[in-house]
């Protein structure tokens, strides 16, 4: 792994994690999307949570390959004003939940992927 993403590197991330969910390092950025804004609005209607999708795809096209160059895995993390809330949104709380909490989350996998899921329901309720 090499040095944690910089703004300097022309990468404006709202947060990296060095010792990430499985020992690997973790960058996300977090963005709210309006579905009913001109940009999205196509996705939107095709699909819903369309508009996150593809707020996410242009996230994913501008950082995943310079921090895979560096060691980073990276997820977007994205919701839309309407309350659709893209996939990476649940990835990133439940490896919080499950890497803040290990000692209190059960050791089967069943059960510790119930309590990581409880815990980013109580995580996104504070966000």
């Amino acid at each position: 792994m090499g040095a944690p993403p910089h703004p300097s590197d022309g990468l404006r991330l709202d947060g990296a994690w060095r010792k990430g969910p499985r020992g690997t390092a973790l960058a996300f950025d977090v963005s709210v999307t309006d579905a009913r804004g001109s940009t999205y609005l196509p996705y939107a209607c095709a699909k819903w949570g369309g508009a996150a999708r593809a707020r996410a795809k242009d996230k994913n096209d501008k950082y995943q390959a310079p921090l895979r160059g560096i060691g980073y895995l990276f997820t977007p993390v994205v919701w839309e004003t309407l309350g659709y809330a893209h996939l990476g949104v649940e990835a990133l709380l439940r490896d919080l939940a499950a890497a803040t909490h290990v000692g209190r989350v059960p050791l089967d996998a069943d059960q510790r992927s119930r309590a990581a899921r409880s815990m980013g329901r109580r995580c996104a309720a504070i966000l």
